[in-house]
């Protein structure tokens, strides 16, 4: 076990990084020294993928801004004090979101060249319905749609693959099966 921030791995020695689910977790500031230490330990040509939570998803706008709202007219109906925003969490972990673009920019701050992006996991079930009744939010039967651009955003997350800069972008596209 180790620290992201410093990786056990001498500069230049993997052909590989996966980096999923961490970057939400990490504070604004301190992002960049996540990603530069990354991309230290990658060989030349190495590639790196990313996952993001989707700021401009329905699913996480609905979630991060309703239910508060509702906590705090429920408070108020039962006399209750009024409970700040930053404090409705409870326990809860706080996660940061993102959006494609600044991503994008990021990673090519950081030597990156992007090579693939896609979006994934769609729910259309608001929260709390959406953990109430497990299995019925229909996502998985329209989840092709989020290939699509025109509803890509609507995707609750998003994949990216990038390569350190300086190698041929087109060479790495995801050739079809044969």
């Amino acid at each position: 076990m180790s620290d992201a921030k410093q990786l056990p791995f001498p500069s230049n020695s993997v052909d590989g990084v996966l980096c999923l689910g961490l970057l939400e977790y990490v504070p604004k500031e301190q992002e960049p020294s996540y990603v530069t230490e990354m991309v230290r330990v990658l060989k030349p040509d190495g590639i790196i993928i990313f996952s993001f939570l989707n700021a401009a998803s329905p699913y996480w706008v609905w979630a991060d801004h309703v239910p508060p709202i509702v906590r705090n007219i429920r408070a108020v109906a039962k006399n209750a004090r009024w409970v700040p925003f930053k404090d409705c969490n409870g326990e809860r972990i706080p996660t940061r979101k993102f959006r494609l673009k600044e991503r994008i920019e990021l990673l090519r701050a950081a030597g990156l060249s992007v090579i693939e992006k896609t979006y994934f996991s769609l729910n259309i079930l608001p929260a709390p319905l959406d953990t109430r009744f497990p299995g019925q939010s229909f996502g998985g039967k329209l989840e092709h749609l989020l290939q699509k651009d025109i509803f890509g955003w609507l995707g609750m997350a998003f994949v990216i693959a990038a390569r350190t800069r300086g190698c041929n972008e087109v060479q790495y596209k995801r050739q079809p099966a044969d």
